[in-house]
């Protein structure tokens, strides 16, 4: 699990989804850059700690190759919007469709492979907790 600060990765982004992801994913595999040209390296003395979550963020890392980064950047805001509080408290990963920040939603779920919805709820592919077999 990560916490983050989306609009402080949003603002500083000014809204590059690509940079926004590289973020992210600096922040999940503990990255630091390489030298002065590494893109990481205008991050790396910023604090990007924050009340946004993502629970399983390694699974999205991992599975990046498959997705545009459009499809990342509104899964990532989208994430943001959810209560870090009511996840501790019942572990559910769901944002409510009455907490969404998105006039209508389904205009930008419908595009986007890691997002799906039903009347009440958006579902985030790879937040979903994973139970293993005890068997």
């Amino acid at each position: 699990m990560i916490l983050y600060n989306w609009p402080k990765i949003f603002t500083l982004t000014r809204g590059n989804t690509k940079q926004m992801f590289l973020i992210i994913k600096m922040l999940t595999n503990n990255e630091v850059p390489k030298n002065k040209r590494d893109p990481l390296y205008k991050y790396m003395d910023v604090d990007f700690s924050g009340i946004s979550f993502l629970a399983h963020p390694e699974m999205l890392v991992y599975n990046s190759y498959k997705y545009s980064y459009r499809e990342m950047g509104v899964y990532l805001a989208l994430a943001s919007a959810r209560n870090l509080m009511d996840f501790k408290l019942t572990g559910d990963t769901r944002l409510s469709l009455e907490h969404c920040p998105l006039s209508d939603p389904n205009e930008h779920l419908i595009e986007n492979r890691l997002l799906y919805s039903d009347d009440e709820y958006i579902y985030f592919l790879y937040e979903e907790v994973i139970k293993e077999n005890t068997h």
